[in-house]
């Protein structure tokens, strides 16, 4: 009776330490470090993609290089080290788990065949004090991972706040309406320069505001997230695509006419209407509708081009939305 009481004693204490929660708290750590990684990668992916979108057929250069800006590779070498880090403390964790688990047999076997209260009480101060020491490493390691855990929303704001910078829409990862904005500067110097023509497609999503209300913001996200992919496949290869805000997208066309931008938005349009998106179970179609316009060197500014291309695109939602609608013609005399 005293040996079970013993033991039944020391497997509370040693219980109550519960280092295998640590162990899966830092596995926790370890899979958020990754997501940050991932997301850093993804930032950098597009940063080089967009640097490539605007080579070739007079469009503004960048460079085309493909090296990592200072910043990027600096954040790329701390998330690498700290999962380095957090992935060692799991691996000292688990094997201080595995060493405190065949201690504690190996003490119950020797209590079971002790003969002596002497014994007992000896093999039970032994234990306790292996179970001291267990105490402050696992208290150690719960500031340690605390601090990881510092580390990881320190890294979370810094790629959001390169993102920002760098113009990309953090939900669907394709350049955000600030990267339009200074797109369209670099496009319309070309055109006054080369008098080339620039066109714009307005795309928006029909009846989303339906897929949130029936379906939830998550499925929403993710069907936002499948149109940019959509779209950003069915583009051509010097067409600047953004996230205009909400459930609108925007395109700049350049060298494209208003009667060249039409069948382009229309091929646009047949994609959307043709992709089905998936997400735990639920198969989602939505369709779009496009307005279209040309730039008016001399004339237009941004707002006005936005402005008629917003117009056509309200015209498309009044006739039954799921078409394209350009803008009415301008006449001759407005030059």
């Amino acid at each position: 009776m005293r040996s079970t009481g013993a033991i039944a004693g020391i497997e509370g204490k040693y219980a109550t330490l519960d280092p295998v929660t640590i162990a899966i708290l830092a596995v926790i750590l370890l899979a958020l470090f990754i997501v940050v990684a991932w997301s850093l990668l993804q930032t950098s992916q597009s940063k080089t993609k967009s640097n490539g979108n605007g080579q070739g057929n007079g469009s503004p250069a960048t460079n085309g290089s493909a090296r990592e800006p200072e910043d990027i590779v600096q954040m790329r070498r701390t998330v690498e080290s700290a999962m380095n880090d957090v992935s060692g403390r799991i691996s000292t964790m688990m094997g201080n788990v595995r060493t405190y688990d065949t201690a504690l047999a190996q003490h119950r076997e020797g209590i079971e065949a002790a003969g002596s209260e002497a014994d007992i009480k000896s093999i039970e101060t032994r234990l306790l004090h292996e179970l001291d020491q267990m105490r402050l490493l696992n208290e150690r390691y719960r500031d340690q991972l605390t601090a990881a855990r510092v580390t990881i929303r320190k890294q979370q704001d810094e790629i959001e706040s390169v993102r920002q910078e760098a113009g990309e829409d953090s939900l669907t990862r394709i350049p955000n309406r600030r990267s339009f904005d200074r797109r369209f500067v670099e496009e319309v110097s070309l055109v006054e320069r080369h008098l080339d023509p620039l066109s714009i497609l307005l795309i928006d999503i029909d009846r989303f505001k339906e897929v949130n209300d029936n379906y939830g913001h998550l499925i929403g996200d993710r069907v936002l997230q499948g149109v940019a992919h959509v779209l950003d496949d069915a583009r051509r290869q010097h067409d600047f695509l953004a996230r205009y805000g909400g459930e609108e997208f925007v395109m700049l066309l350049p060298k494209t006419t208003l009667e060249q931008a039409e069948p382009v938005a229309e091929r646009i349009r047949d994609a959307v209407e043709k992709a089905a998106f998936k997400k735990d179970g639920n198969t989602i179609h939505v369709t779009c509708s496009i307005g279209t316009s040309q730039f008016r060197p001399g004339i237009d500014n941004l707002d006005t081009f936005v402005a008629r291309c917003d117009a056509a695109l309200y015209a498309a939602k009044s006739k039954g939305r799921n078409r394209v609608m350009r803008e009415e013609p301008i006449s001759r005399r407005e030059y």
